[in-house]
């Protein structure tokens, strides 16, 4: 039954930019031509003003996330937290 789970991912913050992350595993997985991935690629590294805004919104999403998990002066994170949580019960 391993094959017929599915498991799906999206960056919503890069999503909004026309850009997206998502993997899928299962029996029903698309296969992503050369052409569109060189496209993304693109998109991401070249000079448009979409990466301008692909940027921006990374910076974002990498800080909720450091601060999700980080912890400074007694002040944890609500992932870190949850993970004690866990742990101690």
């Amino acid at each position: 039954m391993a094959n017929e789970r599915r498991a799906n991912f999206q960056l919503p913050y890069v999503g909004k930019r026309g850009v997206s992350l998502e993997l899928r595993e299962g029996k029903n997985v698309e296969v992503i031509g050369h052409e569109h991935i060189s496209e993304v690629i693109n998109t991401v590294m070249g000079k448009t003003e979409k990466r301008v805004g692909i940027r921006g919104e990374a910076q974002i999403l990498k800080e909720k996330l450091e601060n999700a998990i980080h912890e400074v002066e007694g002040f944890k994170g609500s992932s870190a937290k949850a993970v004690d949580e866990f742990l101690v019960t």
